[in-house]
């Protein structure tokens, strides 16, 4: 149990995880022939788990927001659900205020 782990309250160390799992859940999504390297694990669940706990510990951190806002996007662009897509753009107005390159992200957006 990740809670549990001296991990839990390191940042760092969660945001790679993080990073890890959104790529693993969007393979996951996308590949009948993805095999996963941990049996069965729900890695939707485990990245939304991590990522909110990233932005407990740096709630300011635009990577934290950035992260969680493509993952809903790019669920979006796979199942196409309207409240994924609202999810997303909610968070990415979250972070343009928190960003000194907001209009990366305004013009990222705009693109979806």
């Amino acid at each position: 149990n990740i809670q549990a782990s001296e991990f839990w309250d390191d940042v760092m160390c969660l945001s790679n995880l993080s990073f890890a799992l959104s790529t693993l859940a969007m393979r996951a999504r996308n590949s009948k022939e993805f095999v996963s390297p941990i049996e069965n694990c729900n890695y939707d669940k485990f990245f939304l788990k991590v990522s909110k706990r990233c932005l407990e510990l740096d709630p300011d951190n635009s990577m934290h927001i950035s992260s969680r806002a493509y993952y809903y996007y790019t669920r979006y662009l796979s199942e196409k659900k309207n409240d994924l897509y609202q999810q997303a753009s909610e968070l990415y107005e979250q972070l343009i205020p928190k960003t000194s390159e907001w209009y990366k992200e305004k013009y990222r957006f705009l693109n979806i």
